[in-house]
């Protein structure tokens, strides 16, 4: 169970850190209600310190002067060479949460990421891809004989193939995922809502449960997380079921154990073996979601995109978390609202 530990203590959450290392949060009152992961401030301290390095006093930009000292930014990479737009953002989003008095958009400031003239392509490739990877990983876990299985596999093969399957019935971002216990799996079976933390605050969530696939993947992802933290032999196989309700340890025990990095990793790994190549675009369990959500949208199926991925604007949806390359598709989609 020490890797369920790791992972809870590297993502831990803060709010009112005050050292060298991070944010000062009594200097900056507009933090004091936010909480952050350690690798954000991480992240925005090291932005700080880029803009300390340059001179730049952020408290002291403005609408009007905030272009001129990004193009510095952009321009101060190592041997002349200018950083990447990414990298500008990523300084500029810190800045605007210690200033929120600047409004100008990354689009206003010529930021934006440029269209390449293959990421159609690359798009739909993943999403084929994608597809390939999932049907093998579906077929593997259902026929999958648990014991011999999971003894023969890392742990982490175990982790990534059950974080798959969760991400593709759930529709949760990896963060919810990761959370998952398995008294959650029963709580989805009998149709009640879950409490789980989404970003910054606990929330309760209804998940729908997708009957056909559910009776046969998650009585085998449950046994594949049981069998891993050896919960679950031969012998209590027989008695799974009352396993199940009456045993508490068995009840709070993580579905995945590995930290998403790993998952990312190994899910890229598994991508090139059913493909036999390295995938287009960076790969990760958002994929899986993107691959949801298109495949509802290139159906009509828009209010159930919106809801499974929990956007309050349909627009999020249609932006962020679709892939499909048939633009007439999707205008159609815009037409039937």
């Amino acid at each position: 169970m020490s890797k369920i530990n790791d992972y809870t203590d590297n993502n831990s959450r803060t709010s009112t850190v005050n050292d060298s290392n991070t944010f000062n949060v009594s200097s900056h009152p507009f933090l004091d209600e936010l909480k952050y992961h350690s690798s954000t401030l991480k992240t925005h301290n090291a932005h700080l310190k880029k803009l300390q390095k340059l001179g730049i006093n952020f408290l002291s930009l403005t609408d009007e002067t905030i272009n001129a000292q990004l193009m510095q930014i952009k321009k101060s990479g190592a041997d002349s060479k200018e950083l990447s737009n990414n990298y500008v953002n990523g300084i500029y989003a810190t800045i605007r949460r210690l200033q929120p008095s600047l409004t100008k958009t990354r689009r206003e400031l010529g930021l934006h990421l440029q269209n390449h003239p293959n990421s159609i392509h690359r798009d739909h490739d993943t999403f084929v891809g994608t597809m390939k990877l999932l049907l093998d990983i579906v077929k593997d876990v259902t026929e999958a004989n648990i014991i011999e299985c999971t003894g023969l596999r890392p742990r982490r093969i175990v982790d990534t193939q059950i974080a798959v399957v969760l991400t593709l019935l759930t529709n949760l971002r990896s963060s919810e995922v990761m959370q998952l216990q398995v008294k959650h799996i029963t709580m989805i079976d009998r149709e009640l809502p879950l409490s789980i933390q989404t970003k910054h605050r606990n929330t309760s969530i209804k998940i729908l449960k997708m009957g056909k696939l559910f009776d046969g993947l998650y009585p085998q992802i449950v046994k594949m997380a049981l069998h891993r933290d050896k919960l679950y032999n031969n012998t209590t196989n027989f008695n799974f079921s009352a396993m199940l309700k009456q045993n508490t340890v068995v009840q709070n025990t993580f579905l995945i154990s590995c930290k998403i990095d790993t998952i990312n990793k190994v899910l890229r790994e598994f991508y090139e073996r059913s493909n036999k190549k390295k995938p287009p675009l960076a790969l990760g369990l958002k994929s899986i979601r993107t691959l949801n959500t298109t495949i509802m949208i290139t159906h009509n199926e828009l209010l159930l995109a919106q809801t499974l991925n929990r956007h309050r604007d349909l627009n999020v949806t249609l932006k962020h978390y679709n892939s499909s390359c048939f633009e007439e598709k999707i205008a159609d989609a815009y037409v039937k609202l």
